[in-house]
Formats: structure tokens, sequence, C-alpha cells
């Protein structure tokens, strides 16, 4: 039973591959079919009809689809169940199939599987149902089943297939055209295929791949037989004409194309291939940034600059440039002459650089498709560190000719490292020594103005070398290293001890030739107010013609002040080159130093206020008072004419001293060189001609020597006393001939006897340096000795004079101008003049010989003669009141010159026992302390001798009278001193010494008490504080003569003209700083260097 149920599934199964048969070949034939009619439709539609390629694609694509579903769905289905790899029949529904078929087997077939079903389930019963089937199969073993299916019956369906097959075939044989054309638009399905027409579209562009933005001409040619007059094309929207360049040949540009588009050229109806203009992403630079680090040196806080282009830049800058871009893979940076391509990194590029000249930089960006031709390029401009200027004024100090100043400005536009004054000591060729000094200056300036002081005492050159100097700026460039420029390079050659003494010997000549024209002027004051004032005693007021004469009298007399001013000036002048070439020995200095003084004082103050009084009273019509005054500028005039005549013969003995000591010295100094050059003589290795050029040059300077002991004869000639001084001229002649007689033997090239005379002639220098030296020096001290005996014994004579002065004052003062002895009086007052008259002559004489003696001296005398004068005119009036008066003024006067004179010839003692004078101030207060205590002695003495007397406080009358007259006179003349020092010393009580003029009061307290015989305790009293006072103006002046000192050695090294200098320095220095601070912060380069260069001019003018 189980191999006939399995026979019947056999037959089954045979049935279902054969039915999958029969669908495979059917739907093959039913495939082909639709795929050869379709493809029939499609090429005869697209021959015809043109379709565009969205149209042909979609055709293309719908037939390939179609093709594919058709082949899925009829030929691979069957075929894959066929082969039993796809879904089958089952049983069931095959049995369907096979009954429909085979209408008699149809329910058996169907139970027998029922049957089969149901023994499977029902094991207990499956014997009667098996055997139920098995009756049943037999009854089916004879039916075929897969005769049902007839595999012939397809071949009518293959009509479908020849029909569309046919056609084709026909169309290929008659219109192969139609069949070739067709395919093979249909198959390009993504070209346009166009009708043939009866010429060709030739584009001539190489290519149609463009930049964003760029313009597209088209280059259009046609070929063919017939050529058409006009072409255009069409970008999808619009329809352009091409311009015709020639017959065959068109053009036509697209502006600033943005996007890829498809071109097609239309013509004679006939239409081209499409043409696709790709275009591609342009690369573009959207931001370009400069960040800028600078120079340490220049202290720039580094800048970034957005949207950088044309930069200007400090040399040495580092730039590094940032650029964000847009459709850009590579970037070409060109900066100058070399070019680097960069890499992006997130559109963005870098590129770093040190900028050093001036140069360009150029930016090309780039992408795979495109080189953009719009680069960007922009020029650097590079700020070079300037060299830095310098600008150099030099002053000569006014009075020293080794004193010289610099003022000078340097500039740069970043500052300075250095600024260095370098001077070189050179001799001949070779430089000797080279000295460089650092000038201080102030860091992070762009500009500077310096001042500098050379002090050329300092430096030990000798008159046969010379400097060259000069100054040195460097400035701070840190790029190339410090640059420096130097100042224009001076020379200064030391002059020869010849030269100094011809250029003080000129200055002298100088000086005295103003003094003699001061003279003169002085001389004819006096004598025009003189006679002006004779003129006045006649009028009772001023006239045009007088205020006319007296403004002359007054502009004359200004002018003799001026003339006064520029005397004492060149005598510092000349002083000072004295000092400073060590001209003057000790002696001649401290000589020199008291000719300065009297220079010094010879104006005085009075002179100005009554000057200006004059002229008060002119304006004021006041004839008495200007007659009066005039009279006191005739007596001042007098006195300077005389003061100034005194002077100028003082300088020409001091001149003359001064002289000789140069000569001398100069003399030793060619005797040391004449004995060198004897000893170079006998050196083998020295030259001949090197030895006469010497020799020569020795003889001329002992020459000019000679014409300098001429003319110092000369001079000694022209002093009103001269000096016991002859000129060696058989010495010089010896020495002439010796020198003749050394040349003459190294003519003859006899170097030994040539030693031996040059020797002689050394000898012979030195002798005669000697002899001068002695002369000089014995002169000196018979001139003194001479003086200090003259000037004693006028010292005798003054106070003699002032004791019978005071006697015939005493004795005119007792008697009645009637009395008999009043004549007699008178008589003997005029011997007092005539006296004093022959003292003020020989004193004057004296004076212009010893310079200790005061200007005052010539003052007081004047003073004396001038009272005594007026007493006696008095007097022959019977006015004894005003001739008291004017002999109490006269005895003042004589009394402060006896004072001075002493004071004079102790400081002459001290100078001849060398210990110096000078301290004239200073020994005047010690003298005032000393007379005063010995004052309060005498004092004290005759209070003990009157209460002894029993007199309390008065003297009774024609007792102690001498003694206290006396003691008046002696407190007079203390004050007097007193009341000269307070005012030239002390500022009239304003200076250090304190305020001396409570002490001056308190004197002349002691004065009229004295006068009236009054002497009490409480005058003994007053003099003890006066005596204190005097202590401690005495202490006061010992300190400021301390600070002085200490002042003065501070202030040595500095020449006179150098805080005048520094101060005109500063001056200028201020004004430009104000300048400067009105100058707006924000002003650019240009402007700033414009302000540099107005200043720089400014100081060059000054």
């Amino acid at each position: 039973m189980s191999s006939n149920y399995e026979l019947l599934i056999s037959k089954i199964n045979e049935f279902t591959q054969k039915f999958y048969l029969n669908k495979l070949l059917r739907g093959s034939i039913y495939t082909a079919a639709l795929l050869l009619a379709l493809y029939l439709v499609l090429f005869v539609l697209i021959y015809y009809t043109q379709p565009g390629t969205a149209t042909k694609t979609a055709l293309f694509f719908g037939y390939i689809a179609l093709g594919l579903l058709a082949i899925v769905l009829l030929v691979i289905s069957p075929a894959l169940s066929y082969f039993k790899l796809g879904k089958n029949l089952s049983i069931e529904q095959a049995s369907a199939l096979i009954g429909d078929h085979f209408f008699n087997v149809k329910d058996k077939l169907l139970n027998t599987l029922q049957l089969k079903a149901m023994a499977e389930k029902s094991p207990g019963n499956s014997q009667l149902i098996l055997a139920g089937i098995d009756q049943k199969i037999s009854e089916l073993k004879p039916i075929p089943f897969s005769s049902a299916i007839k595999l012939a019956d397809n071949k009518k369906y293959i009509k479908y297939f020849l029909a569309p097959a046919s056609l084709i075939l026909l169309i290929a044989i008659i219109a192969p055209a139609i069949l070739r054309e067709g395919t093979s638009s249909f198959v390009q399905y993504n070209k346009e295929i166009l009708p043939k027409a009866p010429f060709n579209f030739v584009l001539l562009n190489s290519g149609l791949r463009v930049a964003q933005g760029d313009d597209v001409k088209l280059q259009l040619k046609l070929t063919g037989d017939e050529i058409p007059q006009e072409v255009y094309v069409s970008d999808g929207t619009n329809t352009y004409k091409l311009e015709k360049e020639s017959t065959t040949r068109f053009s036509y540009t697209f502006k600033n194309i943005q996007k890829s588009q498809k071109i097609s050229f239309m013509a004679g109806g006939f239409n081209s291939a499409a043409f696709a203009i790709e275009v591609k992403p342009r690369p573009s630079i959207l931001a370009l940034t400069a960040r800028l680090l600078y120079p340490a040196y220049l202290n720039k806080k580094p800048e970034s600059i957005k949207n950088a282009g044309d930069l200007l830049l400090p040399e040495g800058t580092n730039v590094t440039w940032t650029m964000e871009t847009q459709h850009s893979d590579q970037l070409t940076f060109t900066l100058g002459n070399k070019s680097q391509v960069l890499k992006a990194i997130n559109n963005s590029f870098s590129y770093t650089g040190t900028i050093r000249e001036n140069s360009t930089y150029r930016i090309v960006p780039r992408n795979n498709f495109v080189v953009s031709k719009d680069s960007l390029t922009h020029q650097l401009n590079v700020i070079k560190d300037e060299f830095p200027a310098i600008s150099v004024t030099e002053t000569p100090d006014s009075l020293s000719s080794k004193a010289l100043y610099f003022s000078g400005k340097i500039n740069d536009d970043h500052g300075f490292t250095s600024l260095k004054f370098k001077y070189s000591i050179r001799e001949g060729d070779k430089i000797k020594s080279t000295v460089s000094s650092l000038v201080p200056f102030k860091n992070g300036r762009q500009d500077f103005a310096f001042f500098y002081f050379w002090d050329l005492k300092t430096i030990a050159v000798k008159p046969d070398q010379r400097m060259e100097y000069y100054f040195e700026v460097a400035d701070n460039d840190g790029v190339n290293g410090p640059k420096t420029t130097k100042s224009e390079i001076k020379v200064f050659t030391p002059p020869s001890s010849q030269q100094v003494a011809e250029k003080i010997n000129e200055s002298s000549q100088v000086l005295k030739q103003k003094m003699g024209k001061a003279i003169k002027l002085a001389a004819q004051i006096e004598k025009e107010s003189k006679k002006l004032g004779e003129i006045l005693l006649d009028k009772k007021q001023l006239t045009y013609e007088d205020k006319k004469q007296v403004e002359q009298l007054l502009d004359k007399q200004k002018q003799l002040e001026e003339a006064v001013k520029e005397i004492n000036s060149l005598n510092k002048k000349n002083t000072f080159e004295k000092e400073e070439n060590n001209i003057l020995k000790q002696e001649l200095a401290e000589k020199q130093k008291q000719i300065d003084d009297l220079f010094n004082h010879v104006l005085d103050e009075k002179t100005k206020t009554l000057l200006e009084k004059l002229q008060r009273l002119m304006d004021q019509n006041n004839k008495d008072q200007t007659q009066n005054e005039l009279s006191k500028m005739q007596l001042d005039n007098k006195s300077l004419k005389n003061e100034l005549d005194r002077i100028l013969e003082l300088y020409k003995q001091l001149e003359f001293e001064q002289t000789l000591q140069q000569t001398t010295d100069r003399l030793k100094e060619l005797a040391k060189a004449q004995k060198e050059q004897a000893d170079k003589s006998l050196a083998k290795d020295a030259g001949l001609n090197e030895l006469k050029n010497k020799q020569q040059q020795l003889s001329e300077s002992f020459n000019d020597l000679k014409k300098e002991m001429k003319k110092l004869d000369e001079k000694n000639q022209q002093l009103e006393r001269p000096n016991p001084f002859q000129n060696p001229e058989k010495e010089t002649k010896d020495i002439e001939q010796q020198q003749k007689g050394a040349e003459v033997q190294l003519d003859k090239n006899d170097r030994k006897k040539a030693a031996e005379q040059q020797q002689k002639a050394a000898d012979q220098m030195e002798q005669l340096a000697l002899k001068m030296s002695e002369m000089q020096q014995e002169s000196a001290e018979m001139e003194n000795n001479l003086n200090a005996k003259e000037l004693r014994q006028l010292l005798e004579n003054l106070l003699k004079t002032s004791f019978d002065q005071e006697k015939v004052m005493l004795n005119l003062r007792r008697l009645n101008s009637n009395d008999s002895q009043y004549t007699s009086n008178v008589q003997q007052q005029r011997l007092i003049r005539d006296n004093m008259k022959t003292i003020g002559d020989s004193l004057f004489s004296l004076s212009k010989r010893v310079p200790q003696i005061e200007t005052a001296v010539n003052e007081e005398l004047q003073k004396i003669n001038f009272n005594m004068d007026k007493g006696l005119e008095n007097l022959g009036e019977r006015n004894t009141a005003a001739a008291n008066k004017n002999q109490q003024y006269a005895m003042t006067s004589i009394n402060n010159l006896s004072l001075m004179l002493n004071e004079a010839l102790d400081q002459l003692q001290k100078s001849k026992a060398g210990k110096g004078a000078g301290k004239g101030k200073k020994q005047s207060l010690g003298q005032l302390q000393k007379m005063q205590q010995q004052l309060n002695d005498n004092m004290q003495k005759a209070r003990e001798q009157m209460q002894k007397g029993g007199n309390k406080g008065n003297v009774p009358k024609g007792a102690m009278s001498e003694e206290f007259a006396k003691m008046a006179q002696q407190q007079q003349m203390i004050r007097e001193a007193l009341q000269k020092i307070n005012s030239e010393e002390n500022k009239d009580g304003k200076g250090k010494l304190g305020n001396l003029n409570k002490t001056i009061e308190d004197m002349k307290a002691t004065e009229t008490e004295l006068v009236n015989k009054l002497l009490e305790q409480e005058t003994l009293n007053r003099q003890k504080e006066v005596l204190t006072k005097l202590l401690e103006a005495e202490n006061a002046d010992r300190e400021q003569d301390e600070d002085a000192k200490r002042e003065s050695k501070a202030g040595k090294d500095l020449p006179p003209s150098y805080r005048q200098m520094l101060e005109k320095f500063k001056t200028l220095q201020k004004s430009e700083t104000e300048w400067l601070q009105k100058m707006p912060p924000s002003l650019n380069h240009y402007y700033k260097n414009k302000i540099a260069e107005y200043f720089k001019l400014l100081n060059s003018g000054q």
C-alpha cells in the first residue's frame, strides 16, 4: 500500500514539473514578444519625435524596468519553481488542476488524499482506511496525469514574437537609418541626438570649465556646404544671437557666469548638440589679518590689523598674516621674490615673515579646479632705523682759554644707547692717547639736548701736540646693532708760552689804553662840572641851556661808568688768563689780587645814586641842590680820576714784574732745551738735519726773548718811578754768538764743537736767568722797605695833624669871633690844610706803588681837603659853628685815614715777612674788637678817677677835657670803620654778621656822652654790650670766611662762565619743552619729524 501511494504522489509531482515547464516556455515567448514590440515602438518613436534627453532617459529606464519585470514574473519565477528552487504547487493544488482536466478522477483523487490524512491522524482505524486507499489508487493507476499538459500548444504563441521581430527586420532592410539612429538615440539616452544638419557646429573652445564670476567667450565655427547667416545660442531660458566674426566664425560672451549650465546652438533650423559650461567655485579671501610683533627695543605692544593691506612697518617687524578663505585648498603667498604654497587648516592659512626691506606681498588662493586670477598684491614700506643725528655748538669761555662749553642735540627715531665725548692727543701723525667720557642722557627719548663742559686744565698736553675731539652718539638699533654718528672733528692746539705771553701783553695794552681814555674822561667831567657849578652861582634858576649842559654831563658820567665797568671786566679776564696759565707766582699773585680789589671798588654805588638824584633835581628845577650835587660830582670824579691814575700805575708796575718773571721762566726753559740739544748733538743716532732745524728753532726763540727784554726795558721806562732794571744786552749778545757758532759747527758736521757751544749757551742762559731773578727779588725787597718807611712817616705826620686839628677846633670853640687869638688859630688852620695837602700828595704818590692802600684812602683825602677848604671859608666869615662842623668832618676823615694807613702798614709788613696779606676785612674786625676793648678799659679808668674826685657822672668844666676828647675821637673811628664793614660786607645789617645798626647807634650815643663829658655806669654797661656784639660779629665773620672757602673749593674747578652758560642752556630747553607740551600726542610721524627739524634749525641759529 505504501508503494501504491508513493506512485500516486510521483505521478502528481511529474504533473507539477511539466506544469511549470509549460509556464516557462510560454512566459519566455510573451517576454520576448513584449520586449521586441516595445523596442519597435520606442526606436521608431524616438527617431521621429526626437525627444529630449529627459524623455529618452524616462523611456529607456521604463523599458528596462518593464523588461526586467516581465523576465522576473514570466521567466525566472517559473524556472525557479521548475527546478524546485521557488514556491511550488501543493499536492492538493496539483490534484485540483488534474481533476479539472480529468473529470472522472477528480473526486477519487481528492478522496484518496483525504483518507491518507485520516489514517495518519487515526492509527487505530488505519487498516480499514488504508484498504480503501489502495482500492482507489488501483482505479487511478491507468490514468497518465502528465498528459494533461501539452507543451506543443505553446507554438500558437510564437506569432506574438514573430510579428514585432518581422517588423524590425523589415525596417532594418527597408530603412536601416530608422533602426540605427532610433536605436542609437534610444541607447544614448543621456545624449541629445539631433537631426543631421547640412553643416557642423564646431566649438573652438578648448574647455568650458570656468571659475565662478568669470566671463566665457564662446568661439563657434561652422563647417559644411551650406553655412547659415545667423547663429543663436540658448541656455535653456534665454536665446542670444552670436556675433559674426567671419563667414564661418561666430562668438558670444557670457558675462559674470555664476552657475553651471547647458547651452546649444541653433542655426538654419537645426540645433547643435548640448554643451555644458561647468562653473567651479572661485577661491576667495574673506578676511586678512596681520599681527605685528615689533622689535623689542621699540617698546611697542604687539598689534593686530584687520583687513590689512599696504603696511608701514619698522624695520625688523615680525608679521604673521592670517587669511580666512572660501573654496580654497591651497594658497600661494609671495613675499618679495620668495613664494611659498600654504595648506589650509579649516579654510584658514597662516604665514610669518620678518620684514627688513621695502617689498610687496602677493596672495593667490587656489583649489583643485581654479587658480584665482584676482590675487591680492600690497606694498610693504619699511621705516628704516635711521642713523642718529647730532648737532653741537661750541662756545669758548668768556674768560678762560682752557674751558669749552658744548651745547648740542641728539636725535634718533627710537632712542640711544650711549653718548660719548672723545678726544685724541696727537704728536705728528702718531696718536699718543685716546680718552672717552660718557655724557649722561635720558633714556626713552627720541631727542635730547645736552650740555657738556670740557676743562682743558686737567689734560697734560705739550705745545707740540694737538688734540682732536668730537662727540659720538650711538642709537639703540636692536635689529642691525647700534649705529654711531660723529660730530664734526675739531682740533685744539695748545698755545706756546710765547703765544700766551703775547696774548696777555696784547690784552694788557688794550686795558691800559682804555684806562687812559677813562682818566681823560673823568678829568673832563671834573672840569665841566666845576665850570657848570660856577655858572649856576649867579643864576636864580636853571635855564633850558643849563639843563642841556647837565644832561650832557650826565651822559658823559654814564659813559665813564660803562668804561670803568669794561675796564674791570677786561682786568678780570686778564687776571684769569694769568692764573690759568700759571704765570703769577705767589708774591705777584697777591699783588694782582690787591689790584683786582682796587678795580672792584673803583666805582662806588654812591655815584649811581648821585646821578639819579641829580637827574631828579634837574627835573624839579632845583638850582641850589643841583649846584651842590654838581660839586659832589666834581669831587667824585676827581677821586675816580686819581684812583684810575693810581691803578694804572700799579698795573704797569705789576705788568713789568710779571713780564720780568715770565721772561726769567722762559729763559730757564730755553736753557733746559738748549742743554738737551747739546746732549742730542753728541748722540750718534741723531740726524744732522734734525739737529740743525732744532738749533735754528732755539736760536729764533732766544731772539724773540731778546726782543721781549727790550720791550720790558721800554715798559720800565714808562713808569713814573722806574725799577733798577737794565737790559742785559752784553749777556744776550754772548748767548747769540754761542748759538750761531753751534749752527756753524753743525753745518761743518762737527758735532762735538757744536755741543760745546750749545752747552756754553745753556750755561749762560741759566746764569742770566739767575741774575734777573735775584735782581727782581732785591728790587722788590728794596721797594717794600722804602714803601713801609714812607708809609710809617706819613702815618706819624697824619696823627700829628689830627692832634693839631683837634687842638685848633677846641680853641676856636672856646674863643669869641672878635678875640685877638681867633686870627692866629685861623692861620694855624691854614697851616694844617697846607700840611694836609702835602701829606695827601705824598700819600697819593705812595699809593701808586703800594696796592695795600685801599681805594677809600683817596676818597678820605678828598673829603679832608674839601672840609678844610669849607672850614676856612666859614672862618673867614667868622661862622665858627659851621667851621667847627667842617673841622669835625675833617677830623673824622683824618681818623679814618689813619686807621686805613695803619692797616695798610700792617699788611705791608706781613707781606715782607712772607705771610701774605689780603685779609683786610677779617683783620679790621679783629682790630676793631681790640680797639673797643682798649677804649672800654680807658673809660673804666676814667670812671674810677671821677669817683675818687667825688664826681658821680659829670666832669667839672676844664677837667679831663683832653682825655674825654680822645676817647670820643677813638669811638668815632671805631664806629665809622664798623659802618663801612656793615655797608660793604654785611649788606647794611642783612648779612651773616648780624644786625650791627643798633651797635652803631650805641656807639653814637657814647660819642655824644663823651663829648658832653658824661660817663655813668649805664654808659659802661652799654660799652660792654657793644664789645659783645663785636665779638659775635667777629665769630660770624670767621664762619662766613670758612663757608666762602668751602664754596670756593667746591667751585674752584668751574670756570667763571660755567653757571651763566648752564642757565642759558636751561632757559633754551625750558622754551623748547613748553613748545613740545603744546604738541598734540596724536600727531603722526611726519609732523613730529617736522617739529624736530624746526627746533634743530632754531638751535643752530642761537
